[in-house]
């Protein structure tokens, strides 16, 4: 099915991720302000390491006594080594979660669980592939 009819699991009570290596992201030392980064260090090579930036910012109390929205990023970055020219080449997926304080956990998390699926489920690969917004 398209997107265009979508189905995802409401309040799903788990996703999970089989098969595949598992890789051990650590910090490599880049400062980030409010955040971490951090980076496959299994790969040897530099230019071609996989690496993470995450970063939070809270909320701040606003002058009328409220808060504001909270924001979490996640920045994911797989370089790729041109064998033809030797240039280095980057897939960037950026995640971002803004959220009021006065939402509860629940809802937040559900809505985290749903954007994960737009990421892998089968209904949204064409929109990956192609952009195809059917």
């Amino acid at each position: 099915m398209p997107i265009s009819g979508i189905t995802l699991s409401d309040s799903p009570t788990g996703l999970s991720v089989t098969g595949g290596t598992v890789k051990t992201f650590t910090p490599d030392g880049q400062t980030v302000t409010n955040g971490i980064h951090v980076a496959d260090a299994s790969v040897t090579d530099f230019r071609i390491r996989p690496h993470i930036t995450w970063k939070n910012r809270n909320p701040q109390r606003l002058a009328d006594g409220t808060y504001g929205k909270g924001k979490k990023d996640v920045i994911v970055t797989y370089p790729y080594l041109d064998a033809t020219t030797g240039k280095v080449e980057f897939a960037t997926a950026r995640y971002s979660f803004e959220y009021s304080p006065i939402i509860p956990a629940a809802n937040q998390k559900n809505c985290r669980q749903q954007m994960a699926q737009c990421l892998f489920d089968a209904d949204c690969e064409n929109f990956h592939v192609s952009g195809d917004i059917s």
